[in-house]
């Protein structure tokens, strides 16, 4: 919540289309990380906990790595697909009539930066649940509150000192997240 608070408030503080435009964009690149990660890593803590619970440490690590492969094949299939068609996207989700051009090539851009963390964000699915089952709670909880601090850090600079705007907003996203996994 602190981390959404605060992308309004950096959003907002470019302009008004700032917001809409950092919104708009994370709605694409969120939805290939629901269809595949999310299921995947659902579908796996039962059996990482239960692998952890009989002391299976090799089928535990096994389970992981085919869970975390398969997130990385089609988070880096997502990401290029994302990446080829992110102005037909933007067009198709949110209509050409309107959405002017400037804002679509603007969101376009944005969605490119945010892409690059498809593999990230997808991959927090599983390496948190395997923490989970682990029992630890505390590394996954500290790491993300280092995120987030990092990411409100970098949004200030970006925006107040750099002046990058909403591009610049999608960068701070981009690296705090990959910075988290």
């Amino acid at each position: 919540q602190l981390e959404l608070f605060s992308m309004v408030y950096f959003a907002t503080a470019i302009d008004a289309t700032s917001l809409i435009i950092l919104q708009i964009a994370q709605q694409l690149i969120v939805a290939p990380v629901r269809m595949f990660s999310v299921p995947i890593g659902q579908a796996s803590l039962p059996f990482l906990s239960k692998e952890n619970a009989s002391g299976a440490l090799t089928e535990f690590k096994n389970t992981f790595v085919s869970s975390l492969n398969q997130i990385l094949y089609l988070a880096f299939l997502a990401t290029a697909l994302m990446l080829i068609l992110r102005v037909p996207l933007v067009r198709l989700a949110y209509g050409s009539k309107e959405f002017p051009w400037v804002t679509t090539l603007i969101t376009a851009r944005t969605v490119a930066i945010l892409t690059l963390s498809i593999f990230a964000q997808g991959a927090l699915h599983i390496v948190n649940r395997a923490f989970y089952a682990l029992h630890n709670t505390k590394v996954p909880f500290l790491i993300s509150l280092a995120s987030v601090l990092v990411n409100i850090l970098l949004s200030y600079l970006v925006v107040f000192r750099l002046n990058w705007g909403v591009l610049g907003l999608a960068l701070s996203l981009t690296v705090s997240s990959i910075g988290q996994l």
